[in-house]
């Protein structure tokens, strides 16, 4: 459906533009490195770029066609997608970024992806170090730090 996937690409545009003006106070680039807005900025043009690709698609698509809505299954595993991604938000100050999002990956991945528990493990490690290689050694951001120290 033309408006739906128009008005999904409008408020995405809505929501990114909030992102840019609520990160206006931060810096880009900070002492040599990446500052605490870099990140929100490149996500905003690469979700930009893609909100104004979906409004032209759906603008240059002439046919006619329904809403694949999802079941009511499907349903509620998007709605816990974006409770757990909340709760990565809330828990980040108190148990660290790096703890929330592998808390985060292994409640995706065993009870909605319905992936057995040791290749969630192995890929919740994989996540876990790749986060902590990239955003804490290499881009060396200050990320939030729980109690376990990371």
């Amino acid at each position: 459906m033309k408006r739906l996937e128009v008005g999904v690409g409008l408020f995405k545009l809505l929501l990114l533009g909030f992102v840019v003006a609520s990160t206006a106070g931060l810096s880009y680039w900070q002492d040599g490195t990446p500052g605490p807005r870099f990140f929100p900025i490149w996500v905003a043009a690469v979700g930009g770029i893609a909100a104004l690709h979906l409004i032209y698609m759906a603008w240059a698509d002439t046919r006619e066609r329904e809403v694949d809505w999802p079941d009511m299954s499907g349903a509620i595993r998007g709605i816990l997608i974006y409770v757990f991604l909340w709760g990565v938000v809330l828990l980040a100050p108190y148990i660290g970024f790096i703890t929330a999002a592998g808390l985060f990956s292994l409640f995706f991945l065993i009870p909605l992806m319905r992936v057995r528990l040791l290749p969630s493990l192995l890929t919740t490690v994989v996540i876990v170090t790749l986060l902590h290689v990239l955003f804490i050694r290499l881009l060396e951001l200050q990320l939030p730090i729980g109690p376990l120290g990371f």
